[in-house]
């Protein structure tokens, strides 16, 4: 939902509106509202609160209110809809006699893409469109978002270029070219429409939060935190700016404010899914295993989650138990995502890899990955990265070290020689062996590796990144290399 609406909702007018309907909701006494009134109250039930059982209750309203209106009907098929029961949704749809009606033409459009007939439902858009003169943009504009929220990239596309023809310069055309590539993955082209929007409105909340929704995905985080800091100057308690900026902060690793953010949208929404699910990831990086679980638990609880984001949760407790050395429940969680074909970061034998690395059983863990390689030889550099990772990061340095010189025989772009050959020197300079690390930190340095410091540091702390061979090789033989 953008601005416009968003402001709508939280303007005196609905809210109003909403203390009235809702006072005489408690009191259990009648009250009248026209359809379109009762069309509003309906919208913010299912697009603000996700709560379609009082959305249900105002569709029975209109109903026995305005029985034939084609409003009602149309509010009635949309939630039929939402639950899945499109063929009486269909039904509904053929009683309405109206044509000409809008939202009607949006019902029947949305059907048909539901019906499997994308195709079918541009032509009927299209030829709406022609046959428009008044509100043109507006009918694109509306159109565009059935495609775009049924994941119909391709026909969103014909008519977003329709309405860039039409109205160039145009607000909402940018927001939809920016909304359209955001959709498609195409973070970096979205950026100058934002850009655009942001001029002519830098009151727009949704605008930096689209914007930093493109650094985010960019892996530009700070930039991501610096629009969320505009957008919440703006909004101060907009819980998706929040949001948004608590998973920032944990990607730059910081942790902490992430979490002392999501503390607070928890207070305000404690029933909010999604912040007791990004929280689970910052307490993850914070390394508090236990809290990980009960927030993942408070999660489940919430009657807004969305069964899809809890479970893909699973990986996440599955992690937390092998950490606090619950081996059975974590591979009891794998079995789970398998049955239920939930994605993994990697393969399940491999993810079972990790998992015992994680509960200090490595002999278990590297069954696992023999497994796994043995399942898929093409993965077998990705799994043994992954493998070298675990090991090295939970104190089995020795372990980890064939693991990682094995790498070297799968460097490629994504897995630079350079950065492998830091791991390689850590592994070595976990065991105290000094002067076998030595060529490895040269081939390091010699590569520019980018994780130099992130794992030399460790050992040379008070040294300079470019000093780090010199250290090294006073640490082997007890004086500075000859110059």
């Amino acid at each position: 939902m953008h601005t416009d609406d968003q402001k709508y909702y939280d303007g005196p007018e609905f809210a109003a509106l909403l203390q009235r309907y809702e006072a005489a909701r408690r009191q259990g006494r009648d009250i009248y509202l026209d359809v379109f009134e009762l069309a509003d109250l309906c919208d913010y039930y299912t697009q603000i609160r996700a709560d379609m059982e009082s959305a249900q209750q105002v569709v029975a309203l209109a109903k026995r209110l305005h029985p034939e209106a084609a409003l009602t009907k149309v509010l009635d098929a949309r939630l039929l809809m939402a639950a899945g029961n499109v063929e009486e949704a269909v039904r509904i749809c053929a009683t309405i006699d109206d044509d000409n009606d809008r939202e009607v033409q949006f019902l029947r459009a949305e059907l048909l893409v539901m019906n499997g007939h994308a195709a079918d439902a541009l032509t009927y858009i299209e030829h709406i469109a022609d046959e428009t003169d008044d509100d043109l943009d507006y009918l694109l504009y509306d159109a565009i978002q059935i495609f775009l929220d049924h994941e119909l990239y391709d026909e969103a596309t014909t008519l977003t270029q329709r309405l860039n023809t039409l109205a160039p310069d145009w607000y909402k055309t940018w927001l939809t070219q920016a909304d359209l590539l955001l959709c498609m993955d195409k973070y970096k082209a979205a950026l100058p429409f934002i850009e655009r929007m942001l001029d002519v409105d830098p009151f727009d909340t949704e605008a930096w939060n689209w914007q930093a929704e493109a650094y985010y995905n960019l892996e530009r985080y700070d930039e991501a935190i610096a629009s969320l800091d505009y957008a919440l100057a703006v909004e101060p308690t907009s819980q998706r700016s929040l949001l948004l900026k608590a998973w920032a902060l944990t990607r730059s690793q910081r942790e902490q404010e992430a979490h002392d953010i999501l503390t607070t949208l928890q207070q305000q929404a404690p029933d909010d899914a999604q912040a007791w699910i990004a929280d689970a990831y910052a307490l993850t990086e914070m390394k508090c295993w236990p809290d990980v679980v009960m927030t993942l638990d408070r999660a489940a609880q919430c009657p807004n989650a969305d069964s899809q984001a809890i479970d893909s949760t699973r990986e996440l407790y599955a992690h937390a138990h092998a950490r606090m050395g619950h081996l059975d429940t974590a591979l009891d969680y794998v079995a789970q995502m398998e049955r239920a074909g939930t994605e993994a970061s990697t393969t399940y034998d491999g993810l079972r890899a990790e998992l015992c690395v994680e509960a200090r059983r490595p002999d278990m863990g590297e069954t696992y990955l023999q497994a796994a390689t043995d399942k898929d030889p093409d993965l077998e550099g990705e799994l043994v990265d992954l493998m070298a990772y675990y090991l090295y990061e939970m104190d089995y340095p020795e372990r980890a070290l064939p693991h990682t010189q094995h790498l070297l025989a799968c460097a490629n772009e994504a897995m630079p020689e350079g950065e492998i050959h830091t791991r390689i020197a850590a592994c070595y300079l976990a065991q105290d062996a000094y002067i076998a690390a030595l060529p490895h930190v040269a081939k390091a340095m010699e590569l520019k590796a980018a994780n130099l410091s992130d794992y030399l540091a460790t050992f040379f702390p008070a040294a300079n990144p470019t000093d780090y061979y010199d250290y090294c090789y006073y640490c082997a033989y007890g004086h500075f290399p000859q110059k």
